[in-house]
């Protein structure tokens, strides 16, 4: 019987892969989600107006309305904020309106009261981060803000801050 040639066998591939190759940082996910966040919004707002506070919380004025930019890694997320009106406290009117402007009035975005302020806000998820989406959410805040503002005005006329 003739002999086979029998080629050497080869060393099994394990399924896993490697932990560095399966180590993810969500800070640096985060931080690069700023960057680009910073980079795609700085040709549309005047220079110096951009601004993170320690927590990397993006700060902006857009058209004389001061928003935020929450950046969250998981899931990715961007949530534009911006307050309504401060030194509102809880009541069952403030609940009634906030259920009435959510249900009847918001087509994006809601509204929420949190530490005496109501707020409202937009989430977009970000994966992929798409520049068009954020400036979309950005203008529809710089509106909504000043007209829920007007609006909680009429409900809460005392004491309450406009912001």
């Amino acid at each position: 019987m003739p002999s086979a040639h029998r080629r050497p066998a080869r060393a099994k591939r394990s399924s896993t892969t490697p932990k560095s190759a399966t180590h993810h940082d969500p800070e640096s996910d985060r931080r690069r989600l700023i960057t680009r966040v910073l980079t795609g919004l700085a040709p549309y707002v005047p220079e110096g107006t951009l601004k993170v506070d320690p927590s990397g919380m993006i700060v902006v004025g857009v058209d004389d309305v001061p928003l935020a930019i929450q950046v969250e890694e998981e899931p990715p997320v961007i949530r534009v904020l911006g307050t309504v009106v401060s030194e509102v406290p809880y009541s069952e009117d403030l609940c009634a309106w906030l259920n009435e402007v959510n249900a009847n009035r918001l087509r994006i975005g809601y509204a929420y009261w949190r530490d005496d302020e109501i707020r409202y806000a937009i989430e977009q998820i970000a994966a992929p981060f798409l520049l068009e989406h954020l400036l979309d959410a950005l203008a529809a805040a710089s509106g909504m803000v000043p007209a829920l503002a007007r609006e909680a005005a009429l409900w809460f006329p005392e004491p309450v801050v406009v912001a």
